[in-house]
């Protein structure tokens, strides 16, 4: 089986003018960024996955280093998609370093685990001094036109925030076959389920983040657990999932990156 072993590092610092530039891009294997877009302040740039997917026995891992005063936004033009392993899992590793009073939000695209994946994601945040981020995870667990679609897979997403070297929230995410996709303390027999992340929001805006699960009708709870405000949704419709996600990120990011929302341009496309 031939097996992709890729790794992106990139890093960005302020110029001169204090914006926020691609210093460091290097890669091995099918793993890439186009040229970085600047419609705001904070610097947009979009990650390319291997092409066709990540199939089982798959590594990646992906390196981001964001210096001083520095605002980088990074997300995909597209779905991830995790394919069926025959043999050994896919591992993907997703690594933030976040110097003081800079910011990073990475919102990636749906993630696609078909039936039949073996998948575990590290996903890694460093944060120092005042340093800000935002995090959004959209998981499919199979389709949900599908009888069983999670029958014989697995995915075990695990994410680390820290806090100048200190552990400050952790989250292990394990769907373990049909048995945890339908059990009612895992799933809930719900196909797709979304995560944000983000941190030091007000009492307020939790409170209005509730209120909006609540009269949409999504499945869902929010909570603030030392300062890391978590947001965690199920649902059959992954459109109203993305439309939450994308909802909270908005109403949030003034709060917490300090810059008004800009919906990424490859959203719309």
């Amino acid at each position: 089986m031939n097996r992709w072993q890729a790794q992106l590092d990139l890093e960005f610092c302020c110029d001169k003018e204090g914006k926020s530039i691609l210093k460091k891009n290097q890669h091995t294997g099918p793993m890439l960024v186009q040229k970085p877009f600047y419609p705001e302040k904070a610097c947009h740039v979009y990650l390319l996955h291997p092409p066709g997917g990540v199939a089982g026995c798959d590594d990646l891992h992906l390196k981001v280093f964001v210096n001083e005063n520095c605002k980088v936004l990074l997300t995909t033009p597209g779905a991830t998609k995790f394919y069926k392993s025959e043999v050994e899992s896919s591992h993907v590793i997703q690594e933030f370093t976040v110097a003081n009073n800079a910011s990073v939000e990475f919102l990636p695209m749906q993630n696609i685990y078909y039936k039949g994946t073996s998948t575990r994601v590290d996903t890694i945040i460093k944060l120092y001094g005042n340093a800000s981020f935002a995090f959004r995870d959209m998981t499919s667990c199979g389709f949900a036109f599908e009888d069983k679609p999670f029958e014989n897979s697995s995915f075990f997403n695990r994410i680390f925030i820290y806090q100048d070297d200190k552990l400050k929230f952790l989250e292990i995410n394990r769907v373990n076959g049909t048995e945890s996709l339908e059990n009612f303390l895992c799933n809930n027999s719900n196909v797709f389920i979304g995560t944000f992340l983000t941190a030091n929001v007000k009492e307020e805006t939790l409170q209005n983040i509730c209120r909006y699960l609540e009269e949409n009708s999504i499945e869902g709870a929010a909570g603030i657990t030392d300062s890391i405000l978590a947001v965690r949704m199920l649902g059959q419709d992954n459109q109203v999932i993305e439309q939450a996600l994308n909802w909270i990120w908005q109403y949030t990011r003034q709060e917490t990156i300090s810059i008004p929302p800009f919906i990424p341009r490859i959203w719309s496309t």
